[in-house]
């Protein structure tokens, strides 16, 4: 994230972009930066291009406090808690497939200090294959749903849907919030859309266009 305030003026983006690029310089893994765009000034895309930086995904934040009846019978899979490196390994790479990213992008979620006792993480396994995949965590007093992802060889069939019904279950046994939010993909708004969430702002997520580049 580049803040937690609005970037209501090109100065303030300028400035954010490159505090971000200045500590993402100093991780050892790849990175993305979020940016929340319902409030930016005209002529921030010439901003990110100045840093060398590009938007790669659109993203709708969206909530919901209970979610729908599914509007069809949902599959049954061999649901597995990430408790070792093997499960969380198998979520990243189903992730990084999924977007058709590169897989050392999702390299900081194969490990279990993000896996910790107070959020949920399910890999759904047909034939001990794993196909799908959902996580939640507790943030900002909500339940945020991430890592939604399925094998595009098992898209369309409501698997995807299903590990997020799961997750959603398991984190209300452990979270105090009723409240659920995620940020959707394009691709993925409509099913949450169908699941009860309704959309509340917009983000970019970015990277450097040359990994090389240096902000200027």
């Amino acid at each position: 994230m580049l803040g937690d305030h609005p970037l209501t003026d090109l100065a303030s983006l300028d400035q954010s972009l490159g505090r971000a690029i200045a500590e993402a310089e100093s991780c050892p893994y790849a990175w993305l930066h979020s940016l929340c765009t319902d409030e930016l000034p005209a002529g921030w895309e010439d901003t990110l291009s100045a840093h060398s930086m590009a938007a790669i995904m659109n993203l709708t934040g969206m909530a919901a406090n209970q979610l729908l009846e599914p509007i069809r019978p949902l599959p049954s899979l061999d649901w597995r808690r990430v408790t070792d490196i093997k499960t969380a390994t198998d979520l990243a790479h189903l992730n990084a497939h999924a977007y058709g990213m590169p897989a050392e992008l999702f390299d900081p979620v194969c490990n279990l200090h993000i896996w910790q006792d107070d959020c949920v993480a399910l890999v759904g396994y047909l034939d001990d294959q794993p196909i799908t995949s959902a996580a939640a965590l507790p943030v900002a007093g909500t339940i945020y749903i991430a890592m939604v992802a399925s094998h595009a060889d098992h898209r369309g069939k409501g698997y995807a849907e299903a590990c997020m019904r799961e997750v959603v279950e398991a984190a209300r046994q452990i979270m105090s919030s009723e409240k659920i939010t995620l940020h959707a993909s394009d691709a993925g708004k409509p099913l949450y859309a169908q699941m009860g969430f309704e959309a509340t702002t917009t983000f970019a997520l970015l990277t450097l266009v040359n990994p090389e580049a240096e902000a200027h």
